[in-house]
């Protein structure tokens, strides 16, 4: 409440302010509206400021420009460059890049060798990845004929399994890792 009656305040303030210089502007211009003379002294201006603004208005011409003998020579413009290419020697492996000194424990780099992956039986059973409850069902629903033919609308339903909550979702040894 007290923050929009600042605000109304600080309007209503503004306003008068506003027509309070409004006022004092005319009655100043009115004063000076009646001295003819004070008023012609602010607007002649003198023949030397005519000149100087005339000044400004003139166009410059600048001296012609000639040609001299090094514009002339195409080696002032023209670098040939050869560049030469360089073959440098394959890097080999160093003494110092096998000192544990200088980078701790080497063996952090060396790949380890995983078995081939195989396919197994039960990546083939289709009866693990699709179950009879989780299939889509569709229905078709036909519309109203239109101008542009029958619409037809087709709904698909899923039916997800509920979740169930699970041994290992509930241990905290999962999920507080430090």
């Amino acid at each position: 409440m007290n923050n929009k009656l600042q605000k109304t305040g600080m309007g209503t303030l503004t306003i008068i302010a506003a027509l309070v210089v409004t006022f004092l502007t005319l009655d100043v211009y009115r004063a000076n509206a009646g001295n003819n003379k004070l008023n012609e002294a602010a607007y002649t201006t003198s023949d030397a400021e005519i000149a100087a603004f005339a000044n400004y208005l003139t166009e410059e011409k600048e001296a012609e420009l000639n040609t001299e003998t090094w514009m002339l020579n195409v080696d002032n413009f023209f670098m040939d460059y050869h560049l030469a290419e360089s073959t440098d020697a394959p890097l080999g492996l160093e003494a110092w890049m096998k000192d544990l000194n200088y980078f701790g424990n080497f063996a952090y780099l060396e790949t380890e060798a995983e078995e081939a992956l195989n396919l197994e039986s039960w990546m083939l059973n289709e009866n693990l990845f699709e179950s009879n409850a989780t299939k889509a069902t569709t229905t078709e629903v036909s519309g109203q004929r239109t101008p542009f033919g029958r619409r037809t609308m087709i709904l698909m339903t899923d039916n997800d399994p509920k979740l169930k909550v699970e041994y290992w979702m509930l241990d905290y040894r999962r999920w507080n890792i430090k």
